[in-house]
């Protein structure tokens, strides 16, 4: 997820009454476009729940004791006012294991910035240790006050380890009778996902044990509510196959007129399941491994 630290307090004012189930996006829709007005974007993870389980995203159980592969692509849009439009688009490309009891092991993600086809930076959590890689002409990297150009490609995130995630949201898969109990509404049925996501370059010799792709029979589900930020209205947007899966969903906030103040939108790809003794070790690398690459990219 994009944001830096600091901004909670606006990010608690974006809370979405009767939506507190993605008032995590709210908060990426905020903290997003802040950071990038400083300049200083820092993905932390690809989302950030606080380890609060989101009630309509489940866990598969065939993930349990499982390496997964999977794309993803991550969108966000800021406006306000001529001088201030933001728009980034990142693909990720995912590596998550996890435990026989289905907790999560390890998550590896490299991002690439789809408007340039650049590096754009790279994030590794565990069990002991989180930290992230910046592009080498990143100018979104932390900055030390004291020395500028010390300023490192590698910020080691303290006290932040895997537990800081959940392990059914890392791929959401969605319960779509919460979500109906929750207000959301069916608005229409697809054949096919909205937004498509290109395929990893990254593959390995052993063959997956399971997929999953797109379904083709697809539930647009929907729903309306009012934020707590002045005069503005959030929409929530899910998309969910015949599977359970989540291929898309988006949040965008609206002032009084309609006119979009910010969105955010996660669109997944395909997952591909592996006996993780099968990955190799490169694959899901290591702490000591990333940092030594630095700012070579």
């Amino acid at each position: 997820m994009l944001h830096r630290e600091g901004v909670s307090g606006k990010c608690r004012r974006l809370a979405l009454v009767g939506i507190t189930s993605l008032l995590f996006v709210a908060c990426f829709v905020f903290m997003t476009y802040h950071a990038q007005a400083d300049s200083q974007i820092a993905i932390k993870q690809e989302k950030n729940y606080s380890s609060q389980t989101t009630p309509w995203s489940k866990l598969p159980s065939d993930f349990t004791g499982k390496t997964i592969h999977y794309t993803f692509i991550q969108s966000s849009y800021y406006h306000q006012g001529p001088a201030s439009e933001k728009k980034l688009n990142l693909l990720g490309d995912a590596w998550s294991t996890f435990d026989s009891t289905g907790k999560l092991q390890v998550h590896h993600v490299v991002y690439t910035n789809l408007d340039t086809h650049s590096f754009f930076q790279e994030t590794y959590t565990d069990q002991t240790t989180s930290l992230i890689v910046y592009g080498k002409n990143a100018s979104n990297r932390p900055v030390n006050v004291n020395n500028p150009a010390s300023s490192s490609c590698v910020e080691i995130l303290s006290g932040r380890t895997v537990a800081d995630l959940n392990s059914d949201e890392v791929i959401p898969f969605a319960n779509t009778n919460t979500l109906r109990q929750k207000g959301y509404a069916v608005e229409q049925l697809l054949n096919r996902m909205s937004q498509s996501v290109p395929e990893s370059t990254v593959s390995i010799v052993s063959k997956p044990v399971k997929q999953y792709t797109a379904g083709s029979s697809i539930q647009v589900l929907t729903k309306t509510d009012t934020s707590e930020e002045k005069n503005t209205k959030a929409v929530a947007r899910i998309e969910v196959d015949q599977f359970n899966r989540v291929l898309v969903y988006n949040t965008t906030l609206l002032d009084n007129d309609g006119k979009i103040i910010a969105s955010t939108q996660f669109a997944y790809g395909g997952v591909k399941l592996y006996n993780s003794q099968d990955i190799p070790a490169s694959i899901l690398s290591t702490p000591k491994k990333i940092q030594q690459g630095g700012c070579t990219r």
